[in-house]
This record gives structure tokens, sequence and C-alpha cells, in this order.
């Protein structure tokens, strides 16, 4: 479960497809924060940023939540992660 969450921000797809590196490129100009993070229970999907830039933060969130890509190589290293960490 926290595998496919954690990749919620590795990539979008569609008509404004992003990378993972598009996705924190953008975070980090805006200044703001996006995660995602799920248990049994819950999955939650946040993110915070100045006012002026609501809408940006939340097309962000619709992104990650509405189109995730999540692409075989960022798949395939968190995969290698979760392997190495147990």
């Amino acid at each position: 479960l926290d595998l496919l969450t954690n990749q919620l921000t590795e990539g979008t797809s569609g008509e404004r497809a992003r990378t993972s590196r598009e996705i924190a490129d953008e975070v980090a100009r805006i200044g703001a924060t996006l995660s995602a993070d799920a248990n049994s229970d819950y999955t939650v999907i946040a993110a915070s940023a100045l006012t002026a830039f609501a809408g940006d933060v939340l097309g962000l969130m619709a992104d990650v939540t509405l189109r995730p890509s999540f692409p075989e190589s960022e798949l395939a290293l968190a995969r290698r992660n979760t392997i190495e960490g147990l």
C-alpha cells in the first residue's frame, strides 16, 4: 500500500503529464510541500503553500490524485529500495 501511495508523486499522465522531476521542481518553485501517505484505513494526499499559490498546489494535488502514471522506472527503484530495506 505504501509503495503505491508513495508513487503518486512520481509522475502524472494526461494532457499535462509531468515527470517526478517536474513535479518536484514545481513544488520547489512555489515553495510548497506535497506528500502522499497511507495505511490500512486511509490514504492522505497533503500539500501546503502560500495563499498566492493555492491554485498551483491544488492543480498539482489534482494531477497526482487523479492522473498518476506510476512510471515503471520509479516502481522498479521503489521495489529495489523496499527489498534492500528488508
